[in-house]
């Protein structure tokens, strides 16, 4: 389904950002690049944060806090 808030969110915050702009900053295609850029990133985001599991497993980095089993102390009574 189309994303309506993401869209009209992020038009409505550049439009309104555009106020308070200089007159050479002003206009529709700086606007026109903003939008397009934020929706870009915020899409980068979301592929990122759905994928970043897999990419954490196939690069062997830790996930969400999770610590090497093989450095944890079986017995911690010991120290």
């Amino acid at each position: 389904m189309f994303n309506y808030s993401e869209w009209l969110g992020t038009t409505s915050a550049v439009v309104l950002a555009n106020a308070y702009r200089p007159d050479n900053e002003r206009g529709f295609s700086p606007a026109a690049q903003q939008v397009a850029f934020s929706i870009l990133q915020d899409m980068g985001f979301d592929v990122l944060r759905e994928f970043w599991p897999e990419i954490s497993r196939k690069l062997k980095l830790p996930f969400r806090g999770e610590s090497d089993p093989a450095s944890q102390d079986p017995n911690p009574a010991t120290k």
